[in-house]
């Protein structure tokens, strides 16, 4: 299940009219100093490497035991989530556990306890609380877990839904291929070349002043890498790691109110 929400949040969103409103993950608070592996990586994928966007460069651990990805973040800081992707966890079958340091130096549990079903983006949001370190408990693998992209920090909840229009994550599947055909027309097969996820988000009628206050400061850096899940609550399962294309530019609509209209063009990636 690639969205993990805390049962703590979702007794507070049960009767929430935002529930479903997508969740954009994207203030990553991890550094290459910040974040630590408990057991020994396996000889050049240090754990440092979950601190760069990249899906390519990877942290391997050189063991089963039971091992946390710890981030340490000094001064208190306020979270509500934990996103991680390109890892190995249908494979290894770990039983995966969220906990935060709220600054007294003992771990509580934030979310999970969770299996993953495959390899997709793992995401898991909980209630926003104060803490000083996150971690991620990996317990029961089968084989030497292992992944490129882990992210923590603040989860943005939209004001408003998705509009209609656009295939969400991950059902947007776009392939580049060189197509197979022999002189005489036979059908040899297609070679794929390169294969990536598309996605539309397009939101009306933001109000302005929530625009500025929460969204401005994603729309600059939107391009780069960040957690998204479009109904969290109906389809926890849709959830992607992705960047958008192309600049998100707010339309402002000042005649018919202070609103604010935005589309996000994204790719993600293909697991």
């Amino acid at each position: 299940m690639p969205i993990v929400i805390s049962d703590a949040l979702a007794l507070t969103l049960e009767s929430a009219t935002d529930a479903d409103y997508p969740v954009i993950c994207w203030d990553n608070l991890i550094t290459s100093s910040n974040v630590a592996a408990s057991e020994t990586e396996a000889t050049g994928y240090p754990e440092s490497n979950l601190a760069n966007p990249s899906t390519v460069q990877l942290w391997k651990s050189s063991t089963t035991v039971t091992q946390y990805l710890t981030v340490t973040l000094g001064a208190a800081e306020t979270l509500s989530y934990l996103g991680i992707a390109r890892h190995n966890f249908a494979d290894a079958g770990p039983t995966l556990t969220v906990q935060i340091d709220p600054g007294t130096g003992s771990w509580a549990t934030a979310a999970g306890p969770q299996i993953p079903g495959d390899d997709s983006p793992l995401l898991f949001v909980f209630e926003e609380t104060t803490a000083t370190g996150i971690r991620l408990k990996i317990e029961n693998a089968t084989i030497a877990p292992q992944a490129a992209v882990l992210s923590v920090g603040q989860a943005l909840r939209m004001q408003r839904g998705v509009q209609p229009g656009g295939a969400p994550f991950p059902h947007g599947r776009t392939r580049e291929t060189v197509n197979g055909a022999a002189q005489n027309g036979d059908y040899l097969g297609d070679i794929t070349i390169r294969e990536h996820l598309t996605a539309k988000a397009m939101f009306k009628a933001i109000g302005a002043d929530w625009y500025r206050n929460n969204l401005m400061d994603f729309a600059e850096v939107a391009r780069e890498p960040f957690f998204f899940a479009w109904r969290p609550d109906s389809y926890p399962s849709e959830c992607a790691y992705c960047w958008c294309v192309s600049d998100p530019i707010p339309e402002f609509a000042y005649m018919s109110g202070d609103w604010v209209d935005l589309t996000l063009d994204m790719e993600g990636l293909t697991l």
